[in-house]
């Protein structure tokens, strides 16, 4: 079974409508594959909810609590069963070290840098990514980059 990290922009895609993305996700859950995410992508998707629910900035968000919490709420229970399926990975000191050791190679960011560090890490097959940086990255560092359906075998 082929083991994926699964990004943020795929969960965050496939919620905005996005047409490739929806096809992805529908071929990922179909048990066929093992699904991974870490606290990166859950803090990620998390945030875009909230800023997509609110319409605030993030220091707007920090402002208006009471937003948040009903936020909060909604994403619990319409978004959160979604990111409960794929196995969610610690981050450890050595996933930290190799994703700086990304950022000064290849001049990632530090949360695509830590994607793909906790991927690399857990010796997982490959990302599954809508991020131009990470598709090239990713087959550098040993790892297969999908982003499409088409991509998954």
């Amino acid at each position: 079974m082929m083991s994926l990290f699964l990004d943020s922009n795929v969960f965050v895609e496939y919620f905005r409508g996005n047409q490739g993305a929806e096809q992805l996700v529908e071929k990922l859950f179909t048990g066929r594959y093992s699904l991974f995410i870490n606290d990166v992508v859950y803090n990620e998707v998390l945030f875009m909810y909230l800023k997509h629910k609110t319409g605030k900035s993030y220091w707007d968000l920090k402002k208006h609590l009471e937003l948040v919490k009903k936020a909060g709420n909604e994403f619990v229970d319409s978004i959160l069963p979604l990111l409960a399926f794929p196995k969610f990975l610690d981050t450890t000191n050595e996933i930290i070290v190799e994703a700086l050791t990304i950022v000064t190679t290849h001049g990632l960011l530090p949360s695509d840098a830590l994607i793909l560090a906790t991927a690399k890490y857990y010796g997982l097959d490959g990302i599954v990514t809508l991020d131009s940086d990470l598709l090239k990255v990713a087959p550098r560092e040993g790892l297969s980059a999908i982003s499409r359906a088409d991509d998954l075998r």
